[in-house]
């Protein structure tokens, strides 16, 4: 125990240099405010200069007053109370709130032990404000009651998982989904265990790419633990723990078992609509293909048995010679040019070269027609095989060749156009390039353009896919890619 007159106010000869007493330079350098008091009267003994400063007082205002007047009003009965049951042996007392001489308060961490001062019993107390960390505390607490609610109420599944995929812990949203009654019910269990078999290889190297470091997402489908299946679209991210190592992953999932199902039906809907437009086009190129045969058949027939008919009349002069002569000259030109107008609205209704002598041939006489017809320069390159196409998709190849070109004459201001068509493997790709004002993107994505809509649909049918890309001033590019059906 300190000598009993240790904390008795320095005189000028107590400096360390000349020996002073190591007790009461202990209590006066001391950073913590220090004071003796008597636990009787609690009046102020001594206080070092750490408390001085701390609590705005002087010395002497000190050594007027009692430790209950730094306590708020309401505290002394407690203080009072406390005081009984301090002993002489070091203790913690707890934390109090202390009033400063500016009347602001602070929570104080004291500690007390029994010392002798001037020869009778006194307290030497020791202080540490802690109102900042309290105040911490404090603010941590709300914090984690604000997580800690926002993790309870939060409408998606929050999980957070081990590196071995083991579930850790798991909000009440989540557990809903997975079908489990508690928490209890479910903690430390593989996660794998309720992911779907065809899923769990690709939702255990998400887990393993979170614990490397790097997020991911990932859709998936669950078999609960009532037997429930349910899509879920879950986004994983790495969870540091306090050494800043990864301890956990830490993943939002949401249940997408709606959106799945329409998204389902949607696609059905499509495939469904694709077959019947593609059986649309089957019958309509059937109609085509039977009218262009009539046509040819029996319309071209009939012309040319009355061209046959007139060059007999020709051959058989009536009186006036010369007239009748000259208006059958003038029938035979009509019959002529009906004739070839016959074969031209019969080749558009459905070319015979493409059912005699296939797709290149077809296209080369495609192009030479558009050249004939447009004025525009057509350069134009096929392969020099036969691909292996039946006539339905063969068909839909020379359909969309004639729409694209039909859109050059319409919309490209072009003046030239080169066609390639040419087999890569089982894939058949066809470019069709102009040299015109370019197309925009807006006018590729419009889905108002009957045209390219209706070339990427009928390329769609054939699992087929078609870009278009437009420069401006330099012209615009159209390509199909499509593989040949087996």
């Amino acid at each position: 125990m300190p000598r009993p007159d240790a904390f008795a106010p320095p005189s000028p000869a107590d400096a360390p240099s000349r020996g002073a007493d190591p007790y009461r330079l202990l209590f006066e350098r001391s950073p913590l405010p220090m004071w003796v008091c008597d636990p009787e009267t609690l009046r102020f003994l001594a206080v070092n200069d750490a408390a001085v400063r701390h609590y705005g007082y002087s010395r002497d205002e000190f050594l007027g007053m009692t430790v209950k007047d730094i306590r708020p009003p309401e505290d002394v009965p407690k203080l009072l109370e406390a005081i009984v049951r301090v002993g002489p042996a070091l203790g913690s007392q707890g934390v109090w709130r202390h009033r400063r001489r500016d009347g602001t308060l602070i929570d104080a961490d004291v500690t007390t032990t029994g010392i002798e001062f001037d020869g009778r019993p006194a307290l030497l107390v020791v202080v540490h404000d802690v109102t900042e960390r309290r105040q911490m505390l404090e603010r941590l607490t709300e914090s984690e009651q604000q997580l800690r609610a926002i993790f309870e109420t939060e409408p998606e599944c929050v999980k957070l998982l081990d590196r071995q995929g083991r579930l850790l812990n798991m909000n009440p949203a989540g557990l809903t989904m997975i079908e489990a009654g508690s928490m209890d019910e479910v903690v430390g269990r593989d996660v794998l265990s309720i992911v779907a078999p065809e899923h769990r290889s690709a939702f255990a190297a998400l887990t393993q790419q979170v614990f490397d470091g790097k997020s991911g997402t990932l859709e998936f489908e669950i078999v609960g633990l009532k037997g429930t299946r349910r899509w879920l679209e879950t986004h994983a991210v790495p969870l540091p723990g306090a050494d800043g190592r990864i301890s956990a992953l830490l993943g939002v999932t949401r249940d997408i078992t709606i959106r799945k199902r329409a998204e389902g039906a949607l696609a059905r809907s499509r495939a469904q609509l694709r077959r019947l437009t593609a059986r649309l086009e089957a019958v309509r190129e059937e109609e085509r293909t039977r009218i262009a045969r009539e046509i040819h058949d029996q319309l071209g027939q009939a012309l040319t048995a009355l061209k046959m008919d007139l060059a007999w009349l020709r051959k058989k002069p009536p009186r006036r010679a010369a007239a009748v002569t000259r208006k059958l000259r003038e029938m035979d030109a009509v019959i002529d040019g009906t004739i070839e107008e016959t074969h031209r609205l019969a080749s558009e209704l459905r070319p015979r070269i493409l059912d005699d002598l296939g797709l290149p041939a077809a296209t080369r006489w495609l192009a030479e027609e558009f050249q004939r017809r447009s004025t525009l320069r057509c350069d134009v390159q096929v392969t020099s095989e036969e691909p292996r196409l039946g006539i339905a998709q063969a068909t839909a190849v020379f359909r969309i060749l004639q729409e694209a070109l039909t859109n050059v004459v319409r919309h490209a201001r072009a003046s030239a156009v080169e066609i390639r068509c040419f087999v890569v493997g089982d894939v058949l790709e066809l470019f069709v390039r102009d040299d015109g004002r370019g197309i925009t993107p807006a006018e590729a994505d419009d889905q108002r353009s009957l045209g390219l809509l209706g070339i990427r649909e009928r390329a769609l049918t054939w699992s087929g896919e078609v870009l278009v890309r437009g420069e401006p001033g330099r012209g615009t590019t159209l390509r199909l890619i499509m593989p040949i059906a087996r």
